[in-house]
């Protein structure tokens, strides 16, 4: 009995650490937004001729969107994003082809790291 015991918390506490191990566990720590031009809730003071996003890691630019919306919702044209540093792969830069007056401004964002976990989000700048 005691034996049976040990058995079963041995194989218990092997599948928690496993567990802890995997990918399903480091989940939340999938690709992040670290830091955008402009900034998430920034003033700046011109149009902004392109929109920068820094990733934590690689992401594929496949099966990734991005959209610029104004105030009232309606989209700003954007060209075809790009890697700053193709080799790295984590920072991608959106031209802004679409004329911006001031205002309030939305980007929304949706990536897939080279793992393919989609990882989605949205910032806003306002344009003095």
């Amino acid at each position: 009995m005691a034996l049976a015991r040990l058995v079963f918390r041995t194989l218990a506490t092997s599948a928690v650490a496993i567990a802890f191990t995997t990918g399903a566990a480091r989940a939340p720590w999938h690709t992040r937004l670290l830091k955008s031009s402009p900034a998430a809730n920034e003033t700046v003071a011109s149009p902004p001729p392109a929109i920068t996003l820094v990733f934590s890691e690689r992401v594929d630019l496949a099966v990734s969107r991005f959209r610029l919306a104004d105030a009232k919702g309606t989209a700003v044209a954007l060209g075809k994003a790009k890697f700053d540093d193709p080799q790295k792969g984590t920072t991608v830069v959106v031209p802004v082809s679409g004329a911006i007056a001031h205002g309030a401004y939305t980007v929304t964002w949706s990536v897939a790291a080279d793992d393919g976990h989609p990882v989605k989000g949205t910032f806003g700048f306002v344009v003095r």
